[in-house]
């Protein structure tokens, strides 16, 4: 079994599009005191040559040394107790190079999913809903299936005394079946065998959020006794290294 370094908490979050990956990212962020990027903000960043607009995939190389060079300039920064990285590795070639060439304090030490089925995921994506008058984001569907209780987020009040969802409220370009199908499908032809990858060395956790966001305390202190279940051993097992060191 592999277990993570005590010495930094180095993770990654990966789910379906429409799990609410990106929102739940930033809670997880702010209650395990960790920085998260984005992969898509890294390459515009370090590298603004790169076309990120085509939707084509971005040579593993590419993607790796920037996402490192991020890391790196973000340790020299000050943020030296981990990272949550949302959208790496997304290959098994960047999985590859990261273990093969980064230094092991930056590597990926474990990864979170977010365990959403697609039919959810595509209901909640076709459900997206942008406000023309106030740019507000909402979604006007909701899922009850299968233990899935998850509303609709709608406005308490309206934003402004004219608005009306029917004529001002409109969805996203690419919000379409078809599109959010294939996107779903792209998602597992990618990242399934990154999750194999975790899982095949006991690196992976899985968390269902079933009622959305209240499920937010519980999952926390889920990930937060994970971590520290694997720091324990990780202890354990220099103790012992120590043991034996000072019989030799």
């Amino acid at each position: 079994m592999t277990i993570l370094n005590s010495a930094k908490r180095n993770l990654c979050l990966i789910g379906p599009p429409g799990s609410g990956k990106g929102s739940y990212g930033k809670h997880f962020a702010k209650a395990l005191q960790l920085p998260i990027f984005g992969i898509s903000d890294l390459l515009r960043k370090y590298r603004p040559d790169v076309d990120l607009s085509s939707g084509k995939l971005i040579d593993d190389r590419i993607v790796s040394d920037t996402v490192l060079e991020g890391l790196k300039e973000q340790e020299h920064a000050g943020a030296v107790g981990g990272y949550i990285l949302d959208g790496f590795p997304r290959t098994l070639g960047q999985a590859a190079i990261m273990e093969q060439t980064w230094p092991s304090s930056f590597q990926v030490q474990a990864a979170i999913k977010l365990a959403v089925p697609d039919s959810v995921c595509e209901t909640k994506l076709l459900g997206r809903r942008i406000c023309t008058k106030c740019g507000g984001n909402y979604n006007v569907n909701g899922v009850h299936w299968n233990g899935w209780e998850l509303p609709p987020y709608l406005p308490k009040t309206k934003c402004v005394p004219t608005c009306d969802p029917n004529l001002d409220w409109t969805t996203r370009q690419d919000d379409t079946p078809q599109v959010v199908k294939h996107r779903l499908q792209v998602y597992h032809q990618h990242m399934d065998p990154i999750l194999e990858y975790f899982e095949g060395q006991n690196r992976l956790l899985k968390l269902q959020p079933f009622h959305g966001y209240q499920e937010l305390p519980t999952m926390v202190k889920t990930v937060q006794r994970w971590l520290e279940e694997h720091e324990q051993e990780v202890q354990a097992v220099a103790e012992e290294e120590a043991l034996a060191g000072s019989s030799v």
